[in-house]
Formats: C-alpha cells, structure tokens, sequence
C-alpha cells in the first residue's frame, strides 16, 4: 500500500468514494494536469532541496517505512520514495511505483534526503512536510488529509486524471478514453453491461 498523504502535498491522494459522480466530462489523457500545485509552486527549486521532513502517525512508517528500495514493490511501502517522486516529478500514481523509476539516480538521491518521524499526536490521514532548502530557507505544509479521502473529495476533474493514468497503463490512452465517457453516462445506458464489455476488450 502507498501512502498517500505525502501525495496529497502535490494534489496526489486516492480516489475515494467519487468515482461514482456522472458529468458528462471526456477524458483528457494520462498526461492532463501533469504536476500538482506543490510540485509548480517549487519549480526549478525541487533540485535545491537539501532535505525533507515528515511528521506523522507510528502507523505510516509501520506500514510503509521501508528506507530502501529496489523495486516497484518496494517502492510502494515506502513513505520515503512516495514523499521524493511526488516532489521531484509530482507523480503519486502507479507510474511512480515501477522499478525503472525507483532507480532512478536524481529520485535515489532525493530519497535520501528524506527523513521521517512518527508522532502519536498525528491523525493517522495526516503529515506534516518540511522542506528545507540549500539556501536555507524553508517550506512548511500540513495535510490534514489526503486528496480525495471523504473530507477532501475529488473534483470531476481530479477523477477524470485519475481514471485516466491508471487505466491508460493497462488499456492505452484511447481506449481509456471511451471507457470514461461511456461511464461517465452510466445513469443513461439501457445496459449498464456496455461498461463492462467495454472495459474487458480495451
């Protein structure tokens, strides 16, 4: 499981319960709304980060406090990769959890810089984010929770992102596409089935 409250510093998180809104809206592809708010707001400074702080609940670095990683997999329990690729590519999807990417050198080395701290005081959905720079100065931020959990819902929009990075992975772009706007108008099929069949042939 990757933790997904590092991810929601960059407008990360999971997808929640929204999955089931209807808005007519037609996919704009895995690489629409590439970044994330923290991610554009540091810019060309993500490569002057000396080091990045996170405070959080015992259960995050139980669960997901793997230090070193050199697979995918591994990289998935890791709160340390997930907190290094959300602020050096803005990624918290599954693309950020290949082998390719975990070894990647500037990810490694940003990785690394990465320190994590479990305070019981923390809400298991919460983190606090620290990020100091060569210059010395500093960036705070504190995720009450994730991006798309019952509190901070997705918009359509953020759905639309969602579906359309995660599912292009595994039928392409194209097809991802048509899957979303047939879903998209679940509501009006005569046969909800469609969505399925669609969805089985790609």
């Amino acid at each position: 499981m990757a933790d997904h409250r590092v991810g929601a510093f960059l407008d990360g998180g999971e997808c929640g319960r929204d999955v089931g809104r209807v808005a007519g809206r037609r996919c704009r592809g895995p690489r629409c709304r590439q970044g994330c708010r923290a991610r554009e707001e540091l810019g060309a400074r993500v490569h002057d980060i000396e080091a990045v702080e996170l405070r959080t609940h015992p259960l995050v670095l139980e669960l997901t406090g793997k230090r070193s990683q050199r697979t995918g997999l591994e990289g998935k329990f890791s709160v340390y990769h997930s907190a290094a690729c959300a602020l050096l590519r803005g990624d918290g999807a599954p693309t950020a959890y290949t082998d390719e990417v975990v070894n990647l050198p500037e990810l490694v080395a940003l990785r690394d810089r990465v320190t994590a701290v479990a305070d019981p005081a923390c809400h298991e959905a919460s983190v606090d984010i620290a990020v100091t720079f060569a210059d010395g100065n500093r960036v705070t931020k504190h995720v009450e929770r994730a991006i798309g959990s019952r509190e901070r819902p997705l918009s359509d929009a953020e759905i639309e992102h969602k579906f359309c990075v995660q599912s292009g992975l595994v039928i392409g772009d194209a097809a991802a596409a048509r899957l979303l706007d047939l879903a998209w108008r679940l509501e009006t099929l005569a046969d909800s089935g469609e969505v399925a069949r669609m969805a089985m042939a790609g």
